[in-house]
């Protein structure tokens, strides 16, 4: 199997629409290994059927003892077994799906998932137990993002597909030290465990290594832009303690020690010759619009322009009252 190959070829969606496949960008082997699941369920506590609760939401496994089926009125139907271990036996209904009596024959080995109503697990989501490689009981389960024409089982069936026939292709995006020195998992590794977790543990080392995989990314990209801009040719500004002088006269107060590191810093990018590329965080009270007009001072005395700009009509309009007091040539 080639990562290439259709989604569509797999077990589990040779049924499914296309369009539902494409409107999820299912479109090949490596879309599905990628597709992650939303969540997980714990369907790995078996319980024995004799012990079981009404309305409880419980994993069963045993033999089907006895198939029977029914057609009613409004064209509906069911297929109900009773399925046995040796602590007792418990009736599960499916409605208006036929062709299971033709699956679930007497003596078949069967893990099944659902709630217990009035004595019935009605719907359940079951897998004929074949080897010890259950999909959708018996386990901690993916669930996935559906559309209209897919269903979570038949997903698993082609990921779980997906992933035995070319998980070894995918190649890992990031560095194997990188991997050692932060005790992440491999990327296969990774991907196997999100879909199929083997144990609790393993799902979350999993998932710390997908999270740490997309802020390293997203780092990446940060600096990579940040590379770009730098070597994008700006406007270098002149400053002296001239400058520095006739733009704190213009302000009716001596500024903190805080705002002076602000200034200092914001000044040594706006004398660099690539542009700027800053953000000022601080509390409400603690002088940004200060700085801000110190900066904006910076370029106005090099005969700039500046944009001074604010969220709301409320304070464009104070921060006008405020700094036509010092928006004076110097």
């Amino acid at each position: 199997m080639e990562l290439t190959d259709p989604a569509q070829e797999l077990p589990g969606l040779k049924m499914a629409r296309s369009g539902a496949l494409e409107s999820l960008e299912l479109r090949t082997v490596a879309d599905l290994i990628h597709y992650l699941p939303r969540r997980h369920e714990d369907r790995s506590n078996l319980r024995p059927i004799g012990t079981i609760l009404d309305n409880e939401t419980v994993v069963v496994r045993g033999r089907v003892d006895a198939v029977r089926s029914a057609r009613l009125r409004g064209n509906k139907s069911y297929v109900q077994i009773a399925l046995c271990d040796d602590s007792g036996c418990i009736d599960v209904r499916w409605w208006n799906q036929p062709w299971l009596k033709r699956t679930l024959v007497e003596g078949t080995e069967l893990v099944a998932f659902g709630k217990v109503r009035k004595g019935i697990i009605t719907g359940a989501e079951y897998e004929v137990v074949r080897d010890d490689d259950a999909l959708h009981t018996g386990r901690i389960v993916p669930i996935y993002p559906l559309t209209k024409g897919l269903s979570n089982p038949g997903l698993r069936r082609a990921i779980h597909s997906a992933q035995e026939g070319a998980l070894d292709k995918v190649r890992d995006p990031l560095p194997a030290d990188l991997l050692g020195s932060r005790d992440l998992p491999p990327c296969a590794e990774t991907l196997r465990q999100v879909h199929f977790p083997d144990d609790r543990e393993s799902l979350e080392r999993a998932k710390r290594r997908l999270r740490y995989e997309e802020l390293f990314f997203f780092e990446l990209a940060v600096a990579i832009q940040r590379a770009h801009v730098r070597r994008t040719p700006g406007t270098a500004h002149r400053f002296g303690p001239k400058v520095d002088e006739r733009i704190r006269a213009r302000l009716p107060f001596a500024m903190t020690g805080a705002q002076d590191r602000a200034t200092r810093e914001i000044v040594a990018d706006l004398v660099a010759p690539e542009p700027m590329n800053r953000l000022l965080q601080g509390d409400v009270g603690s002088g940004k619009t200060a700085v801000g007009l110190y900066a904006a001072l910076v370029v106005v005395a090099n005969r700039g322009q500046v944009a001074f700009l604010a969220p709301t009509e409320l304070l464009a309009r104070q921060h006008l009252r405020t700094l036509t007091l010092s928006l004076i040539h110097i």
